[in-house]
């Protein structure tokens, strides 16, 4: 009797632990975003995240975020650190539909701000990896001088796992 229920809980921690890994959620993606100001942008991101609801994540949140001046044909660079929520609209088979808000601020002396994101992801296929698509609002309070801030449309393309 003390060897079943022995066994059985430790099938219930292997089931718990599966169930914590099949929680984490890990996005990479390339950001871009329309010209304001004289600027576009590019950033490669990374998204590191827990489910805590069949729905609703938390993640952290980096990136680099690079600058394109036109009139100076210079570019700024700064590395982001911030973290964000994720909310599931609509689940099909192999499409689901999420909107996403991040808040991050850029640390290097070269372009300090700080980032707010709005954005409508579409995640697109089966299993553990997917493909992500998005089309959302970026919003960069510049804390340097000679950088102004940034409004503009931003479009993701990236993956998850």
């Amino acid at each position: 009797m003390l060897l079943a229920v022995m066994t059985s809980a430790g099938a219930q921690n292997a089931s718990n632990a599966e169930k914590f890994f099949d929680r984490l959620l890990t996005d990479f993606a390339v950001v871009s975003g329309t010209k304001c100001n004289g600027v576009t942008l590019l950033s490669p991101s990374v998204n590191l995240g827990y489910k805590l609801l069949p729905r609703m994540s938390l993640f952290l949140h980096t990136e680099t975020l690079y600058g394109h001046y036109e009139e100076q044909k210079s570019y700024a660079r700064t590395q982001v650190y911030g973290c964000g929520v994720g909310y599931t609209l609509w689940k099909a088979d192999v499409l689901a539909l999420e909107v996403r808000g991040t808040v991050a601020a850029g640390l290097s002396s070269e372009w300090k701000n700080v980032i707010y994101d709005a954005a409508l992801m579409m995640k697109l296929g089966r299993g553990k990896i997917h493909m992500n698509v998005g089309v959302g609002f970026r919003h960069i309070s510049s804390r340097t001088a000679g950088i102004d801030n940034y409004n503009g449309a931003s479009f993701i393309l990236g993956f998850g796992v």
